[in-house]
């Protein structure tokens, strides 16, 4: 692929001034090392390195997009370290984003992102004109958005006329709060949104300046725990049939190379297969990495890890429904009414 880098990011500018308002610098998470840079350009070049047998193996360097490390994508960085992505002739390096979708979609619109997991402004990029579709599906792709609030409000009604910290400027999390608020009944006026992608929402809440903040797991129990707060909405509760997040490769990438598609959807289900079968590794890994209580970690993966599909499969229905929603939200244009085709190519499905 022909090397970009960030200043790419000025060509696509109608593109970008419509979709993002708050995108701040990427941090590239190079897994294999374990250091950090800012993001390189997207390109295909190969290297060998030794595979199992000891015979070097021919690998193809893939920049990934994924979101700040969570329980919920951790796994990746552990199958990079344990050679399941080399073992298939992959060279895996994660571009992490921490303030949120909309950031990582700048960079998949630069052309810096051959694949990547992310949530809805995946489908707000397909709907203007972002080159990729959706390729398979990540192991957390259901919505898990709660609204959390200090024990003293007791309904969403009384958060009219407070503060409330969800993420990004069209991140998953701002959606989210948008629907619950149009679901109570709650005019977006009468609450105070502050948007701010990749903060600790636990300490944001805990510091007592704000009555509710957006966030998912572990955060949420890990705020119940503790005592500080409690969920007084799930996004899911009003969701109906939505895919949130999306497994999604470039449209050059699917062209040019769908064998590399093909390989790194299977080194991903390979990952997955093989933390099903070492959970307390993967328990181990995680906690350590994102600097969480173990007992706090092995209660979410109890929990979630055992519906984690290997098959990768995608929710047809889900991904059309979340086109509805963020058509209502104001998200995507009301005018763009896709088939799945244009959302998913289901020739990666996994047999």
């Amino acid at each position: 692929m022909r090397k970009r880098s960030l200043r790419s990011l000025m060509i696509p500018i109608l593109l970008m001034g419509a979709l993002l308002t708050a995108c701040g610098s990427a941090q590239s998470a190079d897994t294999s090392n374990g250091g950090s840079a800012g993001i390189t350009a997207a390109h295909a070049g190969a290297s060998e390195s030794p595979n199992p047998s000891g015979e070097p193996k021919e690998r193809t360097k893939v920049h990934f997009a994924l979101l700040g490390a969570s329980v919920t994508n951790v796994h990746v960085e552990l199958a990079i370290e344990k050679g399941i992505f080399a073992k298939n002739g992959i060279e895996l390096k994660i571009e992490n984003f921490q303030t949120g979708g909309p950031e990582a979609l700048a960079a998949v619109a630069g052309g810096d992102i051959d694949l990547g997991i992310f949530g809805s402004p995946v489908l707000v990029g397909i709907s203007k004109g972002v080159p990729i579709k959706d390729v398979a599906a990540p192991v957390a792709k259901e919505v898990d958005f709660q609204l959390v609030a200090t024990n003293d409000i007791k309904s969403i009604q009384d958060l009219k006329g407070k503060t409330i910290v969800t993420g990004a400027a069209g991140s998953g999390p701002h959606t989210a709060i948008r629907k619950i608020l149009a679901a109570n009944n709650i005019k977006e006026s009468e609450v105070k949104i502050v948007n701010s992608g990749g903060a600790d929402m636990r300490m944001i809440l805990e510091s007592g300046k704000v009555a509710a903040v957006v966030t998912s797991e572990p955060t949420v129990s890990q705020i119940e725990l503790e005592g500080k707060g409690h969920t007084i909405a799930k996004a899911a509760d009003v969701y109906g049939k939505y895919q949130h997040s999306h497994f999604f490769a470039s449209a050059k990438l699917i062209k040019d190379r769908p064998d590399v598609v093909r390989n790194v959807i299977k080194s991903y289900s390979e990952a997955v297969t093989y933390v099903k079968q070492h959970p307390d590794e993967l328990i181990d890994y995680a906690a350590k990495k994102l600097g969480l209580d173990r007992d706090l970690v092995k209660n979410y993966y109890d929990k979630n890890l055992p519906a984690w599909d290997e098959k990768l499969r995608a929710d047809v229905d889900g991904l059309l429904g979340a086109v509805e929603l963020l058509k209502e939200t104001g998200d995507i244009d009301p005018n763009f009414n896709p088939t799945i085709d244009q959302l998913y190519d289901a020739s990666f499905e996994l047999k």
